[in-house]
């Protein structure tokens, strides 16, 4: 059997094999979890008909598809831009019907995630308490020590919004704000949401209920569409990232992958389904910073992390696999500049990081190493208080993880990795390795033995899935001797997983939320 064949068969034999997963997930419905700790729902009675108007929404996402796989020549500046644009747009209309279409109750299911005291609704009621948003970045380290329900130790019940830095809740704030500023616009888009979708009055029936029923729609909706319009923007988001790196090509080809990562279609609306782009922002500035040895770069670099951890000490771990990859990078191409041509670009993104550090410490007093500090051990006190353990959670996460990222990617991401990591090792050598592949899934693969995460990583490491879209595109481009071909079967098998899954899985628990309010 020739190469080109066994790498057609194998390539065949993988996405089969996801094909399969998809099918299996939808028809058997394991248990997405472990049961008794944490377990995603179902949905009661998926929309199969939404289907086809999907598929029509999806066409600009096809065109620019078909630009980056069949054309042939080296595309003109104008247009790569086109095509990245139609991925965009694509994408824009696939992130809106996954969030509209598969729902039962639309205008109730996309407000409940931000008006409920769930995740998102959790940041809602703690902005309820913000007077002055000032004061609330002031006092912020005691706000994280003290426990939600009187007369408790904190370490017995930590709200959930006490594991985060204060981005989320300010957000909140911020908009309410607004409105404030502009009640006729208030107004206006509350009466078109209850208009249009009366389903909305169904909240406004569970008085009883010990949750949050004052947030004003325009706030839910328009953090629900803003969350939305954000992850629709990571093909874009992408393209500026590795541009400065990668032809054309393979820059499209990882741009395209973005807008089928399934869990940004699960995890709708939401602030995680926006995160993606944010990492693909932070690596957009490390790569220019590093390709240039721009000081320039390197401190927007800092900037935009320490901006983006205000939200999400998370985007930590994105950092440091940027820097691994890096390194990486540098040992496997055989180093040919030293360490002095990059430490401008290096000293000024944590000269920028450690400067906005300092100004909100004086201006503020808000204390960012210290709030890092008690967000990650509230982490560890709020796994513990949930009763969540260490075993089974590291052998399910794999699968929880690839019901988010995609089981196509997740094996073609593996597979790769062992492969790369047999090399390296046999060799004694990163020489000619795949960087954007090797760092960023050893370091997940390590967090996972550690118990960093238990539970729910299919929506809390959902920031990470554009590292290995970058992994798993630059090593099929560079090690498959048919690259073209693995990608549009790959692309079929991402584009399967992420509409049947936002049909059939209710991950972000909104339609039975609304069934089991509806049964009361």
């Amino acid at each position: 059997m020739t190469k080109p064949t066994a790498e057609r068969l194998l390539s065949l034999l993988l996405l089969a094999a996801s094909a399969l997963a998809v099918v299996w997930v939808i028809s058997a419905r394991p248990t997405l979890g472990v049961e008794g700790q944490y377990v995603y729902p179902y949905r009661p009675a998926p929309a199969w008909g939404a289907l086809i108007l999907l598929g029509l929404l999806a066409l600009p996402l096809l065109g620019g598809w078909a630009y980056a796989l069949i054309g042939s020549g080296p595309p003109t500046r104008k247009a790569e831009w086109m095509a990245a644009g139609a991925l965009t747009l694509g994408s824009l209309l696939l992130h809106g019907g996954t969030a509209l279409l598969p729902k039962l109750y639309t205008g109730a299911e996309l407000m409940w995630p931000f008006i409920w005291q769930n995740t998102e609704g959790s940041y809602a009621v703690a902005a309820n308490d913000v007077d002055h948003a000032g004061r609330f970045v002031s006092n912020y380290v005691h706000w994280l020590e003290v426990s939600p329900v009187p007369n408790t130790p904190h370490w017995v019940h930590i709200h959930h919004p006490q594991v985060h830095p204060p981005g989320p809740i300010l957000a909140f704030v911020g908009i309410e704000r607004f409105y404030r500023a502009f009640p006729g616009l208030a107004r206006a888009l509350t009466d078109w949401a209850e208009r249009d979708w009366p389903s909305t009055t169904v909240l406004n029936q569970a008085e009883d209920e010990s949750c949050l029923h004052n947030r004003p729609a325009a706030t839910a909706l328009s953090l629900a569409f803003l969350t939305i319009v954000i992850a629709s923007l990571a093909p874009l988001a992408c393209y500026f990232a590795v541009r400065p790196l990668w032809p054309p090509v393979p820059s499209l080809i990882a741009a395209g992958l973005t807008a089928l990562v399934p869990g940004t279609h699960l995890f709708s609306p939401s602030f995680d389904q926006a995160y993606p782009v944010f990492t693909l922002l932070l690596v957009g500035c490390g790569v220019r910073a590093v390709v240039r040895r721009s000081w320039a770069w390197g401190a927007a670099f800092g900037a935009a992390l320490y901006a983006l951890g205000l939200f999400h000490i998370g985007f930590g771990l994105a950092a440091v696999s940027l820097g691994l990859t890096l390194l990486v990078a540098w040992l496997a191409a055989g180093p040919k500049h030293g360490v002095r041509d990059y430490w401008r670009p290096a000293a000024a993104a944590a000269l920028a990081f450690l400067t906005l550090a300092a100004l909100l410490q004086v201006s503020l007093g808000y204390p960012t190493f210290r709030v890092i500090g008690m967000c990650l051990r509230n982490n560890a006190l709020f796994n513990a208080a949930a009763g969540r353990t260490w075993w089974p959670w590291v052998a399910v996460v794999p699968f929880e993880f690839s019901l988010s990222l995609g089981f196509g990617l997740g094996l073609v991401v593996l597979a790769g990795w062992g492969g790369e990591a047999v090399g390296a090792f046999r060799n004694r050598s990163l020489r000619g390795r795949s960087a954007f592949l090797l760092a960023p899934v050893t370091l997940m693969l390590l967090l996972n033995l550690a118990g960093m995460n238990r539970g729910e990583t299919a929506r809390l490491w959902l920031f990470l899935t554009p590292l290995l879209i970058l992994g798993a595109v630059d090593y099929v481009w560079t090690r498959a001797r048919e690259p073209k071909r693995l990608f549009i079967r790959l692309v079929a098998v991402q584009a399967l997983q992420a509409l049947l899954f936002a049909i059939a899985l209710d991950m972000g628990r909104t339609t039975t939320f609304m069934v089991g309010l509806l049964g009361r």
